[in-house]
């Protein structure tokens, strides 16, 4: 196997040729955010968070469509890919809505996580955002049997698009319009018909996608646990006066 070295913030690694920067760095436990990448898909480098700085290259590079190359010097964490990412988080944050208590993705979000990571600490954006279909749960349309789709959630990552051409093989969703009016969309608003197309849900970041059977059902992180007594606690309830209350030191340590 053919292998290349190079150095990640001043830590030398070594990969199979033909690595991108984003593997050899996730590979090497340096954390680069991402949202387009994904190891099952074809690169395609439109989120632009994945910025990194190379020795002798004049711009800042995306660590996904960038190969690596023996002796390659690469920095995640200069000042000025800080100040990069950070504007390029702004921008993703101009018009996407700020439902995540409501939002099936809100807890294990990589939009979360990365904004409070790398993203500015507050929005200079005073504008209304942008609204495709509606507001809040409003903004859920049918995106097939099977799917509900809200765009003003979606990023364009295109993970969605390169799913259904690349492992489907049936390119039902495209990018509609272009700029500020870009939009996720399939022909004639007739929505993803396919056997593979709850793999839509997973492979999105954003919670953009989600599917009609388990929309606010499968959220694991916010189900409620029932209460259960000690086994010291039960004893003191049995020996306790019928119609007496707990101590306050009981009751303290109950919450």
């Amino acid at each position: 196997m053919d292998t290349v070295t190079l150095t990640i913030d001043g830590q030398q690694i070594t990969v199979e040729k033909g690595t991108s920067l984003l593997q050899a760095a996730i590979q090497s436990g340096h954390e680069v955010p991402y949202y387009c990448y994904h190891p099952g898909l074809g690169v395609d480098g439109s989120c632009r968070v994945c910025l990194v700085k190379i020795e002798k290259m004049g711009k800042l590079q995306t660590a996904c469509s960038t190969t690596c190359t023996d002796g390659m010097v690469v920095y995640t964490n200069t000042p000025d890919v800080v100040a990069a990412r950070a504007s390029v988080f702004e921008f993703l944050l101009i018009n996407h809505p700020l439902d995540c208590p409501v939002c099936d993705k809100g807890g294990e979000c990589p939009l979360q996580d990365f904004s409070y990571s790398y993203g500015p600490e507050r929005s200079r954006m005073e504008f209304p955002r942008r609204v495709f279909d509606g507001e809040g749960v409003k903004g859920d349309i049918d995106f097939g049997p099977t799917l509900m789709l809200n765009r003003n959630r979606c990023i364009l990552c295109t993970r969605c698009v390169r799913f259904m051409k690349e492992v489907d093989g049936d390119a039902q969703i495209g990018i509609a319009h272009r700029g500020n009016g870009s939009e996720i969309a399939t022909f004639e608003e007739q929505g993803v018909i396919s056997l593979l197309s709850g793999n839509l849900m997973d492979v999105c970041p954003v919670g953009a996608i989600t599917t009609r059977d388990y929309r606010f059902k499968s959220r694991p992180w916010t189900t409620r646990t029932p209460w259960t007594r000690s086994a010291r606690s039960v004893r003191r309830a049995a020996t306790r006066p019928p119609g007496s209350r707990p101590s306050r030191s009981g009751r303290r340590a109950r919450g």
